[in-house]
C-alpha cells in the first residue's frame, strides 16, 4: 500500500465530500497518510480505510493529454471528424465499388 496511488473520499467543507486521489507515503494505525504528488508536504489529515474508492492499477502515459486535446475544438476535429469522414468516405467508395460490379 505504501507508495499507492489512492482515491479516497474527502470532507473539506461544509459536509461537501470530494474525491480525492493522492499518493500513500505512511501507513498508521488509523488507516493512511496521503500527499499529492504536486505537494512538499503530506495531508493534514488521516485517510481511514472505509473512506479508500480505489486504488491506480493501470496507468497510460499521456491519455490525459489526449483527452484534453479532443475537448478542444481543433482537437476533436482531427481526433474524431476528420477520420471519420475518412472511414465513411471509404465505406461509400466501397459500396459504389459494389454496385458497378453488379
Amino acid at each position: 500500500m505504501l507508495g499507492d496511488i489512492v482515491s479516497y473520499y474527502h470532507i473539506f467543507d461544509k459536509n461537501q465530500r470530494y474525491i480525492v486521489t493522492h499518493r500513500v507515503v505512511k501507513v498508521v494505525d488509523e488507516g493512511y497518510i496521503t500527499q499529492g504528488d504536486a505537494y512538499d508536504e503530506p495531508d493534514g489529515y488521516t485517510v481511514a480505510p472505509e473512506d479508500l474508492v480505489g486504488t491506480l492499477f493501470l496507468k497510460i502515459p499521456f491519455i490525459g493529454t489526449l483527452v484534453h486535446v479532443a475537448s478542444t475544438k481543433k482537437g476533436f476535429l482531427a481526433l474524431v471528424i476528420f477520420p471519420a469522414v475518412i472511414l465513411i468516405m471509404q465505406e461509400v467508395s466501397e459500396i459504389i465499388e459494389q454496385i458497378k460490379e453488379r
